[in-house]
This record gives structure tokens, sequence and C-alpha cells, in this order.
């Protein structure tokens, strides 16, 4: 019987049974970070969640902050799959605008703890794995497509940086999922995110004028303000 054969027996390879045994690990850790918090989370009570020897953790992820990124990007990487189905098939580019939003939104209120983990390693710990990075960039890629098509279309503005869109329509979405969160008003996504698809629409419409794209701009500058205000309230908070 060949090397080949003997891995394959019962199933799957051994390269497939140590992906398993991370994917095990990866979804373990997300449990008990989000249960424990960062401080309070232990790598042995990972290991017993995932039913792995302590020793066998090491192996896979060398400390908590490599283990804590492989969860921030499995998470990113979850949330790219579910972005791309809520818009597939849509092909007006503001109805996929408004259903990216709808996502997003939702999403980051439902999944607030686990987002909190990704600022904690970016700003508390000032880490950002290359894997984790490249799953949000590949996140975001999603909005990107949607507003270049719009550009092809003639429908939005060309001479308006990308990143300038992207940081209006993710960083008003932040600081909406917060509000909305802190006061219970889940009634209220619907309204949120066709407003901001409406302030796209005025602001980075092809045929707006130019004063139109300084308003635009001005609105992108307040939402990283408010972003930046309300991420000092949550530190107060915590």
């Amino acid at each position: 019987m060949s090397q080949s054969s003997t891995q394959k027996k019962g199933g799957s390879t051994k390269r497939e049974r140590m992906e398993e045994r991370e994917s095990a690990i990866v979804e373990a850790a997300k449990t008990i970070f989000v249960k424990n918090g960062i401080d309070g989370t232990r790598m042995a009570e990972i290991a017993a969640k995932a039913n792995v020897a302590e020793g066998t953790l090491y192996l896979y992820f060398k400390n908590k902050t490599a283990l804590l990124s492989a969860v921030v990007a499995s998470h990113w990487e979850g949330l790219t799959e579910g972005t791309v189905a809520a818009v597939d098939g849509i092909d007006d580019v503001f109805e996929a605008l408004h259903a990216l939003g709808m996502y997003h939104l939702q999403t980051m209120i439902d999944d607030r703890e686990l987002l909190e983990l990704n600022f904690y390693l970016r700003y508390a710990v000032g880490h950002g794995s290359d894997q984790s990075l490249a799953s949000k960039r590949s996140y975001v890629v999603v909005f990107d497509k949607i507003y270049a098509r719009g550009v092809d279309r003639g429908l939005l503005r060309s001479d308006i940086p990308l990143w300038h869109a992207r940081d209006l329509f993710f960083g008003t979405l932040e600081y909406s999922s917060r509000t909305i969160a802190y006061h219970g008003r889940l009634e209220e996504i619907e309204m949120a995110v066709s407003h901001l698809v409406q302030i796209i629409k005025n602001g980075y419409s092809a045929g707006s004028e130019a004063t139109n794209g300084d308003n635009a701009g001005q609105l992108a500058d307040m939402s990283r303000q408010l972003e930046r205000v309300a991420t000092q309230i949550e530190r107060l908070k915590s």
C-alpha cells in the first residue's frame, strides 16, 4: 500500500487533519475570547475547549496574540463570504451598496464582541498579522468593486479617491452601529443605511457639482471624527 493511500485511510490526509485541528483551536479560542475577554483568557482553557493538549496548542500558535490574530482573520474571512453572498446578483450599484450596508451594519451589531477583538489587536497590542490584515482588505474589496462599477457606468465620480468613499461608507456604519446598539434601536438599521446611500448619491454622483464633492469631504471628515469620539467613549466605559 502506498504512503498516499495510507495517509488517506480513515477519510482524511495528515494535512487535512492538521487543518481541522487548527480550525477547531481557532473556533475554541473565539468562544473563550468572547466569553472571558483578552486578559481573562488562558491558553490552557482554549486547549481544553479544543480538546487538545496545551503543548499541542503551542505547535500551532506561539502565543495568545498569534492565536487572537488567527481568530480575527477567521472572522473577517467569514464576513467576506457573507458579504459576497449578500450582494450576489444585484446589478444596480446603489441597491448593491444598500445590501452591503445592511449586511455590514447588522453584522457589526451582532458581532460587536468579535470586532472589539480586532480593535484590541490593532490598537492595544499594536499588532496586526499579515493574515488578519489581508483578510480585512479582502472584505473591503467588495465595496471597492461596487464603487468601481458605478464609476465605469458613469454614475459615480472618478475624481474622488476610492479611500475617501470607502472611509465615508464604513466609518459612518461603524458610528451608526455603536449608536443603534447602545440605544437598542434595531428598527433604525434600514433608515441609517438608506440615508448613507442617499448621501453617496448626492455627494459622489457623476453629475454633482464640485461643492457637493466638498460637502461629501466634510461628511467623510465628520464620520472619522465621530468614530474617534465613540472609541474614546467606549474606552472610558471599560
